[in-house]
């Protein structure tokens, strides 16, 4: 029976510049990327090319605010008969004004991770190339598959830490907290609870849907407000 390994990487930006995941800043002299307007499409599924059974690599894109955009990846690696392993990752992308979105944050040793996404001129294909200490390589071009996105507990604590603090009230300087995602959706929406860890009171409560297509501020002495998207009943 073929057994899977699962790695599980979640860089999660706390404190931002800007929108810039590393607070440091970018590097703007690569002359290859489209202009920034092209990435306000950006929204939906890529897959890598080459993708297969034992190897395939899924890549969720969405357009955020202030050039600024949420990804993820979805990556598995094995063989027939072999474990397999996945890696999940998602956070915050900086869209440069050469048009090239980076994303950089220091590992556990304190070395640098970047990845780079450069966008066609049609926003229909992604090349990625990373630098740093991966389990599994995102590197590729990734084609546009569909424009239906899929929440995940990744993707949706990544657009909940980029939202203002005025609108989400987390704030690490209030104490540390944790992001409970629930297992079933709820009419179209997963509710999200931000929980602090040492007394576990409830910090902030939010309404995501289900294609990220919006998230509400929903605490239980409130009528539910957008705060991200478009409007939903």
């Amino acid at each position: 029976m073929k057994k899977s390994l699962t790695v599980v990487m979640l860089v999660l930006t706390m404190l931002f510049t800007g929108c810039n995941p590393s607070g440091t800043d970018v590097d703007t002299d690569v002359e290859t990327g489209v202009s920034p307007d092209v990435w306000e499409t950006v929204s939906g599924s890529f897959t890598r090319e080459g993708s297969s059974q034992y190897s395939n690599a899924v890549l969720q894109m969405k357009y955020l605010s202030d050039d600024c955009a949420m990804f993820e990846f979805r990556l598995m690696e094995g063989s027939e008969g072999d474990a397999s392993e996945t890696l999940s990752l998602s956070s915050v992308l900086l869209v440069g004004e050469d048009g090239v979105g980076r994303y950089e944050v220091p590992d556990e040793d304190g070395e640098d991770i970047s990845i780079t996404f450069e966008l066609s001129e049609d926003g229909e294909r992604i090349t990625v190339s990373h630098r740093g200490s991966f389990t599994i390589s995102p590197d590729g071009v990734y084609e546009f598959t569909d424009s239906a996105l899929e929440v995940s507990k990744a993707s949706a604590t990544a657009i909940i830490e980029f939202l203002p603090t005025a609108a989400t009230s987390l704030n690490h300087n209030v104490g540390e907290y944790t992001i409970e995602y629930p297992d079933e959706e709820i009419e179209g929406f997963y509710p999200v609870l931000a929980v602090f860890d040492d007394t576990g009171v409830v910090l902030a409560k939010f309404l995501v849907a289900h294609d990220l297509s919006s998230v509400y501020r929903a605490d239980d002495d409130i009528e539910p407000v957008l705060i991200f998207g478009t409007e939903k009943p």
